[in-house]
């Protein structure tokens, strides 16, 4: 399991133009994931959801919608 902070974009592609300035917003992740390892490389997947944390989160388009994730790794020790 994760969980932690965040930035995205907020503009008006990302609320339906329901908002016209832009800034960064702070966006609270959290999810799970499993990840394998073969000699030095590692891969895994993660699923998670995303949460704005200010009072635009009722128009942002991808509030608490699921995300799919890919990691992949290289262990040079």
């Amino acid at each position: 399991m994760f969980t932690g902070f965040g930035g995205t974009a907020m503009n008006p592609s990302v609320t339906n133009n329901q908002i016209l300035s832009e800034y960064d917003g702070l966006v609270w992740g959290k999810g799970i994931a499993g990840i394998i390892g073969i000699n030095n490389f590692t891969i895994g997947l993660a699923i998670g959801f995303d949460n704005l944390l200010d009072k635009n989160k009722q128009v942002w388009i991808y509030q608490g919608k699921p995300w799919l994730g890919l990691a992949f790794g290289l262990n040079l020790n």
